[in-house]
C-alpha cells in the first residue's frame, strides 16, 4: 500500500498544484498585463485550461498500468521514449527550481529579512527530501492534511476581507481589449497545465476508487480556478489595481487589511501559510515525478538506491535555485514572457504527440 493513493487525495493534490502558481505568478501576470481586468483573463484561462486537463485524463485512462515515463517508452520505443521523458524531466526540474526560488523569495522577503537565503533553502529542503522518500501514500496523506489546513485559512481570509471590497476598483470594466485579455490568459494556462502534468506519474491502477478519478480532477480544477479568481477579486477590490501592482506579493499585503471581529488583527503571517503548503506540495510532487523518471529510465529496482539517487538530485536542484536568476527583475521578466513559451512547446507539445501516437499505435 506504500504506493497507493485515493481520489480524495488526488483532489487535494490538484487543488494545491494549481494554487501553488497563484502567489507571485498568476496574480503578477494578471495585474501587470491587464490590471483590474485580470479576473476576465483568469476566466478565459480556466476555460482554455480544460483542454490539457482532458488530454491528461485521456492518457491516464489509456494504459492504466503505466505511468508517464513508461507510457512514453511504450508509445515511442525505448530510445524515442527516453528522449521525450528526459526533455520533460528537465523542464520539470527547472520548474521545481522556479517554484522553490519563488517560495524562498517570499519567505525571506516577508518573514526572514535578515536570514541568509541559503540557510532557508537548506532548512526547507529537509522535510521535502524526507517526504519524497516515504512513498506515494504518505505524500497523498500529507497533501490532504495540508489541504484541510489551507482550506481553513482560506475561509478565515474570506471572512476577514469580504467587507473591505470596493467595487469601484474594478472600474472601468473591459478597459483592455480582448486581444490583451486573451494573450494574458494564454500566459496563465501553461503554468496551471504544467502543474497537472505531474499527476501522470501515477498509474491509474495505483489509485483507489479510480472510477471517481475523472470527476474529482475536473471538480478540483474548477474549484481551484474559482479560488484563484476570488484571490484576484480581493486583491483588486481591497488594494486597488495601481497599489497592487507595486507589490511583488500583493496576496500577502492584502492580508494585512484583515480584521476579524474588530480585535483579531495582524494575522497575515499565519494566513499566508497556506501558500507555503501549496508550494511545498508541488515541490514534493515535482521531485516525485523526477524520481519515477529516474527509476524507469535507469531501471533501478532497489528502493534504497533509488532514494539515495533521487535525494542527491533533489538537493542539487533545491540548492541551485539560489542562483537561478540574478535578480527579481530578471525572474519576473522570465515568468511573464519566456517560461510560458517553453511550457507550451515542451509540456503541451509532448502531450499532443502522445495523444496522436495513441491513435496510430496498436494497443
Amino acid at each position: 500500500m506504500k504506493n497507493k493513493i485515493s481520489t480524495l487525495q488526488i483532489f487535494s493534490l490538484c487543488w494545491q498544484l494549481i494554487l501553488s502558481v497563484d502567489i507571485g505568478i498568476i496574480s503578477y501576470i494578471s495585474l501587470i498585463s491587464v490590471k483590474q481586468d485580470g479576473w476576465i483573463s483568469v476566466i478565459i484561462a480556466g476555460i482554455l485550461g480544460l483542454i490539457p486537463v482532458f488530454l491528461y485524463l485521456y492518457l491516464m485512462n489509456y494504459r492504466p498500468e503505466m505511468n508517464f515515463t513508461e507510457l512514453n517508452e511504450h508509445l515511442f520505443g525505448k530510445v524515442g521514449g527516453k528522449i521525450l521523458n528526459t526533455i520533460v524531466a528537465l523542464l520539470i526540474a527547472f520548474c521545481v527550481m522556479l517554484y522553490f526560488n519563488n517560495l524562498n523569495n517570499f519567505i525571506t522577503s516577508q518573514y526572514l529579512h535578515k536570514t541568509p537565503t541559503l540557510f532557508g533553502i537548506i532548512i526547507f529542503s529537509i522535510p521535502v527530501i524526507y517526504l519524497l522518500n516515504q512513498g506515494l501514500t504518505t505524500i497523498g496523506r500529507t497533501s490532504f492534511i495540508l489541504f484541510v489546513f489551507g482550506l481553513m485559512l482560506l475561509f478565515l481570509t474570506l471572512i476577514g476581507l469580504i467587507g473591505q471590497v470596493d467595487l469601484n476598483n474594478f472600474m472601468p470594466i473591459m478597459e483592455h481589449d480582448f486581444s490583451d485579455l486573451s494573450s494574458t490568459a494564454i500566459k496563465i494556462v501553461p503554468y496551471t497545465a504544467f502543474a497537472l502534468i505531474l499527476l501522470l506519474c501515477i498509474p491509474k491502477k495505483d489509485i483507489i476508487d479510480s472510477q471517481k478519478l475523472n470527476k474529482r480532477i475536473i471538480v478540483a480544477y474548477i474549484a481551484s480556478f474559482v479560488t484563484v479568481l476570488s484571490a484576484l477579486f480581493f486583491i483588486v477590490g481591497v488594494l486597488g489595481p495601481e497599489l497592487a501592482q507595486l507589490y511583488q506579493y500583493p496576496e500577502f499585503h492584502v492580508l494585512k487589511r484583515i480584521s476579524i471581529g474588530g480585535f483579531i488583527e495582524r494575522v497575515e503571517s499565519t494566513l499566508s501559510l497556506r501558500w507555503i503548503f501549496y508550494i511545498f506540495t508541488t515541490l514534493v510532487f515535482g521531485l516525485y515525478f523526477i524520481k519515477k523518471y529516474i527509476q524507469t529510465t535507469f531501471k533501478i529496482k532497489k528502493e534504497k538506491n533509488l532514494n539515495i539517487i533521487s535525494s542527491i538530485v533533489s538537493i542539487i536542484l533545491l540548492i541551485s535555485c539560489n542562483w537561478l536568476f540574478s535578480s527579481n527583475t530578471q525572474s519576473n521578466m522570465m515568468t511573464l514572457n519566456v517560461i510560458p513559451v517553453f511550457l507550451y512547446v515542451v509540456n503541451l507539445g509532448v502531450i499532443l504527440l502522445m495523444v496522436i501516437r495513441t491513435k496510430t499505435k496498436k494497443y
